[in-house]
Parts: structure tokens; C-alpha cells; sequence
């Protein structure tokens, strides 16, 4: 059986409940799967197929480092050249030699295990490791691209990708802006997806259709749903200013907000000096089985998302499908990658980025659609279909059985 062994940034991570599924799922079509985290819970209970980075003893993976190192020169010269560029990004620089320092021991660890792959998570720190064990072993690397890391942080992007035996990214849109930079014919859109053997997307949605008709016409107040990090990009500062109008045109709303971030402050802030706090709820994050109330109770998901001026921004955010999956139905702003998961008016509702005034329109008048019961049904049978885990990580499993 061939063995792969991921590298992580961080595992589990709260907001990176794709990756989890997308393990589980490569792990219940027969994969032996491995991985390699450099951050973890702490007091996590032990697993055999997972490695930390905490837990590897620095004289050891010293005494790998040295005893390798006089037969690795041109293999360490190289990695070197690879990475020249990030000297200009000094942080990342010295996070990249931190972890450089365990390469050897990591090379030893596939040998012995017989990995036949590894596959990274990111394009940054995770796929330089995979690419510095690639150089020494030989042992073949893939990653998957997401958002951030190829919007905002394009380090070496083109040496990654022409080494790579193949590239993954979540949407159309981000593989053809890899392919903008370095063109290759083994870059694949993976989506990400839900596994409908989990019984929340089930339960929820069926019950949600049972009271259709007592939620959305006989409701005392809107409830709008929330979730996302507490960054610039997720256009939670436009959501609260979108909110202040529909305040002025009618008051039976409330919406709850779910998240983590350093923009916490400023939002409650906003919040404060819009004098909303009695319609606007800005809570920490929970996993959605903890928020299963809110979800039976939300009349719409909003995902306000903008473009950062550093130019990051979302990517096709995994809390769409999993509203969609639900019976939950999302008005959103119309960014590319948006639209391969929306169609206005079909599967959601669309809104331009940034325009708050179109916002809250939508937030006060989507209620009254004729068709949101069809928009919601659409929504779901798409997400059955086009995203599906167990379907959409088949071209890595090709990949996989071809090692």
C-alpha cells in the first residue's frame, strides 16, 4: 500500500475543518496517511500517525543534522539557492531555517517508513519543507494552494510549482492564476467539499424544511448568520455599516457573528459608536455542532467578503457550502471565486463587493423572494453534486496510486 505523508502548518485547526475531512476521507478509500505538524494542540492524545514538531528531540534531529551533513552539501546549496529570495522577508527567512534544522531527521523518518509521497498544505513554510525533503530524498512532493498564500505571499511560487509532481487549488479561478505564473499541465482544481455521512448537514436541512413555511413567513425578527475570521478581508467592517442602514429602514433584524481575529476590537468598537449592540452580536468561535440553535433559527448567511489592500481575500469560503448544505441561504459579495459556487438569484444572492447600500437591500428584501424555497433546494442538490469530498479528492488519489 502506498503511504503519503501530509505536512501541516497547524493540526487540527479550528478553521481548517476541510482538511480534516478531505484526511478522513483520502483515509476511508484505503490511504495510509501520515502528518507532519509544526504546531498542535497541546496535551493532545498520542497518535502514530501523527508527528509534531514539538515533540522532536533537538540532540537528536542535531545528530541527524550532523551526521548528514557532510554528504547533503550540494543538496543543502541547493535549498539555499531555492530560497535566496525570501532574505527579503526576514520573519519567513528565519522560520524557514528553524525548520530546515529537522529536514534530516524527516528524510531518515520517509525512508524508513516508505513514504511515496508527500503532500503539503499551503504554499509557504509546509511545501518548503516538502520541497527540501524532495531535494535530499528524491521522494516525489505535491501541494494543495489556497488563498492567502498565493493572493499575498507568492515566495517562490514558480520554483515550487515546476519541482512539484503536481498542484491542487480549491478553485478555477486560483489555478488559473498559478498557471499565470508558471504554466503547467499538472496543476488540478480540487474543490473542497462535505461529506454527507456526517448527519448535520441531513438533520439540519431536513428539519429546516419541515418548518420552512413557520421560519420565513411567520418570523417575529431576520436572523443573520455569520462566521469567519476577524480579518480585514472577511468585510465585517462593511457588514456593521451595512447594518447601520438597514437599521434606519426597519428594525426587526438581529445578527450574530462567530469568529477569532485581531480586528475584534475595532468591530466591537464600530459596533459601540453605531449604537447596535442590542442588534448586533459579536461572539468567539464555535464549532458549528456547538452553534446548531443559531443554525436552526438563521433566516440567511452573509459572507461580505472585499478585497485587502495587500491584496488578499477569500477564496471559496467553506462555510458557503456548508450554509448551502444545511437549507441555509447566502447573500454574499460577488468576488470571482464566489461565483463558482453561486449563481445570483439560483443558489444565493449576490451583492457588489464592498456596497453596503446593495447590502442591506438584500438583507431587507431576500426574505420576500417568491423563489428562496427553490434557491435553497438549488443550493443543496449543487453542493451534493459539485462538492462532494469523497468525489473531489480523486485526482490526488490518482496521484497517490500512481507512486
Amino acid at each position: 500500500m502506498n503511504k503519503i505523508l501530509y505536512i501541516l502548518a497547524h493540526y487540527p485547526h479550528r478553521t481548517e475543518s476541510f482538511i480534516q475531512r478531505e484526511i478522513v476521507a483520502l483515509r476511508n478509500k484505503g490511504i495510509d496517511l501520515y502528518i507532519y505538524a509544526l504546531k498542535g494542540r497541546r496535551g493532545r492524545v498520542g497518535d502514530p500517525h501523527i508527528i509534531y514538531r514539538s515533540d522532536l528531540k533537538t540532540p537528536i534531529c542535531l545528530l541527524f543534522f550532523l551526521r548528514s551533513l557532510k554528504h547533503s552539501i550540494p543538496e543543502i546549496c541547493l535549498i539555499l539557492r531555492y530560497n535566496f529570495k525570501t532574505l527579503k522577508y526576514p520573519f519567513y527567512f528565519l522560520k524557514l531555517i528553524r525548520n530546515l534544522f529537522y529536514i534530516f531527521f524527516l528524510v531518515d523518518w520517509c525512508l524508513k517508513n516508505n513514504i511515496s509521497l508527500i503532500h503539503s498544505h499551503f504554499s509557504d513554510i509546509p511545501t518548503d519543507i516538502a520541497l527540501a525533503i524532495n531535494i535530499i530524498s528524491k521522494i516525489p512532493f505535491s501541494f494543495s494552494a489556497h488563498a492567502h498564500d498565493v493572493f499575498t505571499r507568492q515566495i517562490n511560487l514558480k520554483i515550487k510549482c515546476s519541482l512539484a509532481e503536481s498542484v491542487y487549488t480549491c478553485s478555477e479561478y486560483l489555478k488559473k492564476m498559478v498557471n499565470s505564473k508558471v504554466y503547467m499541465k499538472n496543476v488540478y482544481r480540487m474543490y473542497h467539499g462535505l461529506d454527507f455521512k456526517e448527519k448535520i448537514w441531513n438533520y439540519i436541512y431536513r428539519k429546516r424544511m419541515e418548518n420552512f413555511d413557520q421560519l420565513y413567513y411567520h418570523y417575529e425578527e431576520i436572523c443573520i448568520l455569520a462566521l469567519g475570521r476577524y480579518v480585514k478581508k472577511k468585510g465585517y467592517h462593511e457588514l456593521i455599516s451595512s447594518l447601520k442602514l438597514l437599521m434606519g429602514k426597519k428594525e426587526n433584524f438581529k445578527c450574530w457573528i462567530f469568529g477569532y481575529g485581531k480586528e475584534k476590537k475595532l468591530l466591537q468598537r464600530k459596533i459601540d459608536q453605531f449604537d447596535l449592540n442590542k442588534k448586533v452580536m459579536l461572539n468567539d468561535f464555535s464549532p458549528l455542532l456547538h452553534l446548531t440553535d443559531y443554525l436552526f433559527q438563521a433566516h440567511c448567511l452573509i459572507q461580505p467578503s472585499v478585497i485587502d489592500q495587500n491584496g488578499d481575500q477569500d477564496n471559496i469560503p467553506n462555510v458557503i457550502l456548508e450554509a448551502q448544505a444545511m437549507g441555509i441561504p447566502v447573500i454574499a459579495s460577488e468576488l470571482i471565486p464566489f461565483t463558482e459556487v453561486i449563481e445570483n438569484r439560483k443558489t444565493g444572492f449576490f451583492f457588489p463587493p464592498g456596497n453596503i447600500k446593495e447590502m442591506a437591500y438584500l438583507l431587507e428584501t431576500f426574505i420576500f423572494d417568491t423563489k428562496l424555497k427553490r434557491i435553497i433546494q438549488n443550493s443543496r442538490k449543487q453542493v451534493e453534486t459539485k462538492f462532494n469530498i469523497n468525489n473531489n479528492i480523486q485526482p490526488l488519489i490518482n496521484s497517490i496510486i500512481i507512486k
